[in-house]
């Protein structure tokens, strides 16, 4: 990597730097018969203003990809491998936090606990019958130790099985139920049983790189717009910014191989990593509006410290070359 930030810095200042170095001179040197004609007044103004453009730090908004969502939402999954008993929903029903969502069954767990109960009863039959020798209060001290660790497996077993009724943890709306969540059918702890949206408010989460990072700060105004122009401008400041850059897209919609701004490639487990290091931004609406029914794609306008063409341009090609060269 070294080797091809030096034959990068090389190429740039043979191909480009030099051949302007030149170009630049042989004027200064031609600059006694060169007139002040029209044409070169034209050029001198329009160098000028090209100078200016990159220059003059005129720019003062950080664009930043994002996406208009719920402010609470989780997936649910069942707590162990366990068969569907019954499904107490239907897609798109509200619900209230509390509201029994799903009844689950896993003989696993009932057959640990048959267990442990008859291993339970068997030590409490041991200590009850024991006598009062000194040969067996060693004994009883083993076996009132086994009890407390049988009675500490059975009562995280118990709270296995009352995870078994899967109950709403917050209001909201159920949403993309798996079709075949029906009575009988097995499930694994990995695979998702519902999804639970919360309808009453909204946020923005946004990426910026880490180039546009220090020109913002918590509090800054924005302006996000939905990526069909939907409706205007959703006026919002910034409520958090994240410490540590993304180390995976957690919004696919926003990935480069779905048509989104970011780049990024596949990672471990099917992530998305991006290509450059951004961060996360969540934005608080000024005023609470009803959540989508599904992910918002958009863009945000950001307030934040002026800068110029050529400022921004070199942050981008020392950041580059740093990510390059893995100093």
């Amino acid at each position: 990597k070294l080797a091809g930030v030096v034959l990068m810095a090389i190429e740039i200042a043979w191909f480009i730097a030099l051949p302007v170095g030149k170009e630049c001179l042989l004027w200064w040197r031609s600059r006694q018969r060169i007139g002040l004609g029209m044409q070169t007044v034209r050029a001198v103004l329009l160098l000028a203003l090209l100078i200016a453009a990159l220059f003059v730090p005129w720019q003062s908004r950080v664009r930043a990809p994002g996406v208009l969502m719920a402010v609470a939402e989780t997936t649910i999954y069942p707590a162990a491998p366990a068969m569907i008993v019954s499904v107490a929903v239907s897609p798109g029903q509200r619900v209230r936090q509390g509201d029994k969502l799903f009844q689950l069954a896993s003989p696993d767990i009932d057959s640990a606990l048959r267990r442990i109960g008859e291993r339970i009863a068997g030590i409490r039959w041991q200590l009850e019958h024991m006598t009062a020798s000194n040969s067996e209060l060693l004994s009883a001290r083993v076996l009132s130790r086994r009890l407390g660790e049988a009675l500490a497996e059975k009562r995280g077993l118990e709270a296995k099985q009352r995870r078994q009724i899967i109950l709403a943890p917050f209001a909201g709306t159920l949403r993309e139920l798996d079709d075949g969540l029906v009575p009988g059918r097995w499930y694994d702890a990995a695979t998702p049983l519902a999804l639970l949206v919360d309808e009453s408010s909204t946020m923005i989460e946004v990426y910026v790189s880490e180039t546009e990072l220090q020109r913002i700060a918590v509090g800054g105004r924005a302006e996000f717009y939905l990526e069909d122009f939907a409706t205007g401008p959703i006026m919002a400041r910034i409520a958090t910014i994240d410490p540590l850059p993304t180390g995976h897209l957690d919004h696919p919609e926003l990935a480069s191989v779905h048509g989104g701004p970011i780049a990024v490639r596949e990672g471990a487990g099917g992530r998305f990593q991006p290509d450059q290091a951004i961060y996360r931004l969540r934005l608080q609406l000024d005023r609470n509006r009803p959540a989508p029914a599904q992910i918002r794609r958009g863009m945000a306008f950001i307030d934040g410290e002026r800068a110029s063409l050529a400022d921004r341009l070199w942050r981008q090609v020392v950041a580059v070359m740093l990510a390059e060269s893995g100093f």
